[in-house]
């Protein structure tokens, strides 16, 4: 199998292309580091089950859920016209490209995804899940080295509204702030996220907690 990846627009594929490439399938992401982490490893599976005659391009785009990193989500959400649409922000810019014939499979988060998916479009597989706890990660110079720790007062960052019931729950003592942007951002604050996360962005020995 090969594997290429661009962050170009994805051109749409001629009848003469895949004749050339019979076996050449463009998988469409978004542009962030765990999306592509996300989407080598699904090339990867593909690439196992076809074998060596499978050639993947991958294709990242910016979709319009990036482009406001501000706003929580639940008022994102209430802005564009309710939580399925407000999800739609982060898949249907793909969605469009893979309808228009430029992508052939698209690799979504599935907490990205909205419940009901646009005409023509089918949930193909959903892989394996990895480790689905909740996981606390911290600055490697920080003295505490769990979320029991905490005094009262200290703040702690997430995008999720469950994670944040969770923490207001078991940690009543905490402060809860909204956080938006993709792992890499996010890293620079104390988070609450999914260990599957930060293992598929190679970040393992920044977990203080699970």
């Amino acid at each position: 199998m090969s594997l290429t990846v661009s962050s170009s627009e994805p051109p749409a594929q001629t009848q003469d292309a895949s004749a050339q490439h019979p076996l050449t399938v463009v998988l469409g992401c978004r542009k962030s580091e765990l999306a592509l982490v996300q989407a080598r490893n699904i090339a990867a599976k593909l690439g196992e089950s076809v074998g060596p005659s499978l050639a993947i391009d991958i294709a990242t785009r910016s979709v319009a859920g990036d482009a406001d990193k501000d706003s929580p989500f639940a008022l994102l959400s209430k802005q564009t016209g309710g939580s399925d649409i407000g999800k739609s922000l982060w898949t249907n810019g793909l969605e469009a490209d893979m309808l228009a014939g430029k992508l052939q499979v698209l690799v979504h988060c599935l907490k990205d995804m909205p419940t009901t998916l646009p005409p023509n479009c089918l949930l193909g597989a959903i892989p394996q899940r990895e480790d689905p706890s909740d996981a606390v990660i911290m600055r490697s110079d920080s003295k505490f080295t769990s979320i029991d720790q905490l005094p009262p007062g200290s703040v702690v960052g997430s995008s999720s509204s469950r994670r944040r019931a969770l923490i207001r729950r078991n940690w009543p003592h905490l402060e809860v702030a909204e956080c938006r942007g993709n792992l890499y951002v996010s890293l620079q604050l104390l988070l609450l996220l999914l260990p599957g996360v930060s293992i598929r962005a190679s970040w393992t020995k920044q977990l203080s907690g699970i």
